[in-house]
């Protein structure tokens, strides 16, 4: 297995993408979709569909930075060329969007830009 620094920086790349978004499902979970699901429970005007809709779509981010970790990984360990290319491609637009969504929701210090911002600078330092 080759080990250059690319390698190592997708690798650690989708390491904390998988870390962030093991961290953010379990606090989502806890403090956004139990209380909005109270909440959407006892207000009528919310369809039963679209209450069977709200944990699914609290946890798409998660659920997408888990697999862009993934493939990272893929990437860094076993890919070479143009799949290398586009797995890196697309784990920057990924993690970098939720980066910058991230710092503008929060307003300052967070650990959910600072991971993910960690997280994108590793892909493009591999792709240099």
């Amino acid at each position: 297995m080759r080990s250059s620094f690319s390698d190592l920086a997708l690798i650690g790349a989708g390491i904390i993408g998988i870390v962030t978004a093991l961290l953010h499902c379990v606090i989502m979970q806890r403090h956004m979709v139990k209380p909005l699901m109270t909440a959407a429970e006892t207000d009528r005007r919310i369809s039963t569909s679209t209450r069977r809709l709200i944990a699914p779509l609290l946890h798409v981010s998660s659920a997408t930075w888990l697999l862009v970790g993934v493939l990272l990984i893929w990437a860094g360990a076993r890919s070479s060329g143009e799949p290398r290319s586009i797995a890196a491609g697309f784990g920057l637009l990924t993690y970098g969007y939720a980066a910058v969504a991230n710092y503008i929701a929060v307003k300052g210090v967070h650990p959910g830009w600072i991971l993910m911002s960690l997280a994108s600078l590793l892909i493009a330092a591999a792709a240099l």
